[in-house]
């Protein structure tokens, strides 16, 4: 089964990499690989990535972008100009573009718009965040003349089977039969379960009644807290009717 890689950041020079790996592709540094990452947000951090995104300023080698190369290119606006492809596959394409002007990304949010990037867009002046109807996610940042596209291929879904493990039983089983579970060992579980918004808020209104109620965060797309025993969750809206459940046991 095909489904979105996770991403982290180089810690030398900031390119992104997919999780799994250990040596960047982009300065060829190693990087500890710790799997799952377990990130408890505060609420300010929660709402800025989920609401507004989150800008990663990296220095970049600038090329002209071959744009019949990217694999991805019919889900996109055309990109034209001088940057750097960092991830180009199937499932995910990131790049930075450099000389860019606010009038330029204007121009290119507009287009996206125009392909159908507009389910539950959400924008501001420096940053576009959208969904299109084939559930694929398009993030646009700009700062300073240079702009970042990303673009993710959806999830893909099957029958969730919810595991039976004491861990899992903590947690009310999620709504419905639709999802995956993407990572379960005895430390912990990550899994994808479609929800739409209101259902995720039912979600967790289940957890807290299963004593997931301490030290905790909530706001109208994420929730993290923990429970009596110390284990911590961490809830998510990603969008596109997708909730991502994140389950770490006490040690």
């Amino acid at each position: 089964m095909t489904r979105r890689e996770k991403i982290k950041f180089c810690t030398h020079c900031g390119a992104p990499m997919l999780e799994k790996e250990t040596i960047c592709s982009h300065c060829n540094a190693k990087n500890k690989n710790k799997f799952p990452v377990w990130i408890i947000f505060t609420g300010l951090v929660v709402c800025l990535v989920l609401a507004l995104g989150t800008i990663v300023i990296r220095e970049i080698r600038p090329k002209k972008i071959a744009w019949d190369e990217v694999v991805l290119k019919e889900r996109l606006p055309q990109i034209d100009g001088m940057g750097e492809v960092f991830i180009d596959d199937s499932s995910m394409f990131s790049a930075d573009l450099v000389n860019y002007s606010q009038q330029d990304f204007e121009a290119y949010v507009l287009a996206a718009k125009q392909m159908g990037y507009d389910r539950e867009a959400e924008s501001e002046q420096w940053y576009f965040h959208a969904f299109n109807e084939d559930g694929y996610e398009l993030n646009v940042d700009y700062y300073d003349d240079q702009m970042s596209v990303s673009l993710y291929k959806p999830t893909e879904l099957g029958k969730l089977y919810w595991s039976n493990s004491a861990l899992a039983q903590t947690l009310p089983t999620p709504f419905g039969e639709v999802g995956v579970m993407d990572y379960e060992d005895p430390t912990g579980l990550n899994a994808t379960v479609q929800m739409n918004l209101d259902e995720f808020h039912t979600y967790v209104d289940e957890c807290m009644e299963r004593g997931y109620d301490q030290d905790y965060n909530r706001d109208n797309k994420g929730f993290t807290a923990r429970n009596e025993e110390g284990n911590e969750l961490s809830v998510f809206y990603e969008g596109n009717n997708r909730v991502s459940i994140h389950l770490r046991k006490y040690e």
